[in-house]
């Protein structure tokens, strides 16, 4: 991605809710995050120069917003901050098909009503992602899954396990 393309993200997406006052909840219950559409989450890998130079660009509101948000990062544990940070660099190293398709899935996934959401939350997409593919594709062609989420919802949950990055997921990044 060139520097440019992720100013541009910053910029638009600096209003965006922020995943760094959450643990992963909310009321729509579970979210999948996704540290390459949230500007805090790059800027938190960043020395406090380069945090600068990208602040002083945005608006007074933008910056306030976001030096807020920052702020709670660095008040995080140094376990959760590590965390936060090992997950956008694994985004981070994906190839940007893969990026693409994660940046487009997983709003879609964050936006599933909660009755969908506790039928296949986190865990069980997480638990799809270390299957093999074809036992991945066996559980996603089930009666119980096909009988409750649409053909669209389906190949969104496909997308996301075959290319989120989970931690210890075997052969993360290929298909």
């Amino acid at each position: 991605m060139t520097r440019v393309f992720q100013i541009g993200v910053m910029l638009l997406l600096a209003a965006a809710s922020g995943l760094c006052e959450q643990k992963g909840e909310n009321a729509a219950g579970p979210r999948l995050p996704n540290p390459l559409s949230n500007p805090v989450q790059r800027m938190m890998a960043m020395s406090a120069e380069q945090r600068e130079r990208i602040l002083e660009k945005l608006p007074p509101r933008q910056q306030a917003n976001i030096r807020q948000r920052l702020e709670n990062f660095d008040r995080l544990p140094p376990v959760e901050k590590a965390r936060r940070l090992q997950l956008f660099q694994r985004f981070s190293s994906l190839p940007v098909e893969k990026q693409q398709i994660l940046e487009r899935q997983l709003p879609a996934y964050n936006a599933l009503p909660q009755e969908k959401k506790e039928i296949l939350g986190f865990r069980e997409i997480e638990r799809l992602a270390r299957m093999s593919d074809s036992e991945r594709q066996a559980r996603l062609n089930s009666e119980e899954l096909k009988s409750k989420f649409s053909p669209a919802e389906l190949k969104m949950i496909s997308d996301i396990a075959e290319n989120y990055p989970f931690p210890g997921k075997r052969e993360p990044y290929s298909k």
